[in-house]
């Protein structure tokens, strides 16, 4: 960047904000007649000053865009909407401008469409909470939010907001005459347009779990044409009514597939159009509210279950000018957020002797709910961002996690021998293995114990019962003999690569007697 110091991990920007880990560029989100690249850098990040994770956007001060992106920021702060994500601060460094905004760790609608589409009314509930979003972001002038799955992202508690690029308008610029006024009245009528396309795009990925648009923008399997016609979702799956298959395809502006309809062009339109089709009060879905945790959907299901949905607030909290928020994260880039839920805590009825099958008398595997979950991290300074994240790693969702520090070799810098994950059983339990989900491929981990009455202090004070290298994402960790311990560290001595340098983590671990 121009005039900037060399920008790496650990440069402090604005005297408060540590950068940590360069966030790759997904080309998801890039600003439309721009490149397929993202405005800028964006970094994941700490605030030292408040002590929280953070996301901070880096454009060079010489990128033409790099005004409109401080003034949208400033737009952004405008809008005092309680489901806003937040934009904590903006402003110039030498040689670049910054905007620093929240960081979420709830994962991304793409991921979630991975495991099949969205009910049908959640997913009309969800678009139409997005348009009202883009609409309202269109109202004070900003742009360029283009949505798409990789951009809906959820906070840890499950609120969803819509996250990515948005440039303020530069103002109609009357005093240029009644030709300039025109020329940008029409770029404002493109604009609205181009994202009224990509909330039909994402409403029919939604429904139909397939991605009708360019597919650079998302990873999900293609929808299918026929005739050189794009399917609608209505002949891609059942139980999509007619009416929300003719709203999407007069917002795409399909003449043979609208039936003589008039086209939906604006965000505002399509939200009008979605209106008649939303849930009731009553009913639930999973967007919307700010105290569930978004399940992941079982593929052999083909749709969420019902009795998980918390109750639709028709205040509609989860979406409106979330939409503004200035490139924060594309795909499932911030799912590692600095929210710390509650430890697990056991209950007289939990961690009970082990069943047996009756048939054969063999015993059936119980699964062991741990009593405490933290970080273990004998040799660090115990200012890590991510220490809040490792009740994550048993929270019974794999698309939240706990990450490691970024490192600049896979032993961990040569700064200390391991990292990991202390389990606090409650008492000795006897246990036969460990299932790991990882971050990444290529961890060496392994399996610790100690039946201390205290927490061990180090790594040295435990037994190793089991490790193994280079390990994928998925591994299970089995000691010679079923153990039995108190205490249990998930020890991670070696790191994969992942952008500018080597980190990894746990989205889920899983103890069985």
């Amino acid at each position: 960047m121009s005039g900037a110091p060399a920008v790496a991990p650990g440069l402090l920007i604005a005297e408060r904000y540590r950068l940590e880990a360069l966030v790759p560029d997904r080309s998801v989100g890039a600003v439309p007649g721009r490149s397929a690249s993202r405005v800028g850098q964006l970094w994941q990040a700490y605030d030292e000053l408040l002590a929280r994770s953070v996301a901070v956007l880096l454009v060079p001060e010489d990128d033409p865009l790099a005004g409109q992106v401080l003034a949208g920021a400033r737009a952004v702060a405008s809008l005092t909407n309680p489901a806003l994500a937040k934009v904590y601060d903006a402003g110039s460094s030498p040689g670049m401008t910054f905007v620093v905004t929240e960081y979420f760790s709830g994962g991304s609608l793409e991921q979630q469409l991975r495991h099949g589409p969205l009910d049908p009314t959640a997913a009309i509930d969800l678009v139409a909470d997005l348009c009202d979003a883009v609409t309202a972001a269109h109202r004070v002038g900003l742009y360029g939010m283009t949505p798409s799955p990789g951009r809906v992202l959820f906070t840890a508690s499950g609120l969803p907001r819509l996250a990515g690029v948005a440039l303020a308008d530069p103002g109609a610029p009357e005093a240029a005459g009644t030709a300039a006024s025109s020329e940008h009245n029409l770029a404002r009528e493109t604009a609205e347009r181009t994202d009224t396309i990509a909330l039909a795009y994402l409403l029919y990925a939604a429904l139909t779990a397939r991605w009708p648009g360019d597919t650079s923008v998302s990873a999900l399997p293609p929808a299918p044409y026929a005739e050189g016609r794009l399917r609608t979702p209505r002949q891609v799956r059942g139980g999509v009514s007619r009416e929300v298959d003719l709203a999407i395809t007069q917002a795409l502006g399909d003449d043979i597939l609208r039936r003589g309809l008039p086209e939906i062009a604006s965000p505002a339109a399509l939200a009008a159009a979605l209106e008649p089709l939303r849930s009731m009060p009553e009913e639930g879905h999973p967007y919307g509210a700010d105290t569930a945790i978004i399940p992941v959907i079982d593929p052999r299901a083909g749709r969420p279950g019902r009795s998980w949905l918390p109750k639709r607030r028709r205040t509609r909290l989860g979406l409106i000018a979330g939409a503004v928020v200035l490139c924060v994260a594309i795909g499932g880039l911030f799912w590692t957020g600095p929210t710390i839920y509650p430890h697990f805590t056991t209950h007289s009825d939990q961690n009970t002797a082990t069943p047996t099958d009756t048939a054969s008398g063999a015993a059936v595997p119980h699964t062991l709910r741990p009593r405490t979950i933290s970080e273990f991290d004998p040799y660090g300074d115990h200012t890590d961002p991510h220490v809040g994240e490792a009740v994550f790693a048993a929270d019974g969702n794999p698309t939240t996690a706990w990450h490691t520090q970024t490192f600049g070799s896979a032993a961990l810098g040569n700064l200390k021998p391991g990292v990991g994950l202390l389990i606090d059983l409650g008492s000795a339990r006897s246990v036969s293995a460990v299932h790991l989900r990882l971050l990444g491929t290529g961890t060496t981990v392994a399996l610790l114990e100690s039946d201390g009455s205290q927490p061990p202090k180090s790594d040295k004070a435990m037994t190793t019962v089991a490790t193994q290298a280079d390990a994928g994402s998925d591994v299970t960790l089995r000691p010679a003999n079923p153990t039995s311990a108190r205490y249990w560290v998930i020890w991670l001595t070696k790191l994969p690569a992942a952008g500018d340098g080597f980190h990894g983590g746990v989205a889920e671990v899983t103890l069985e007697s």
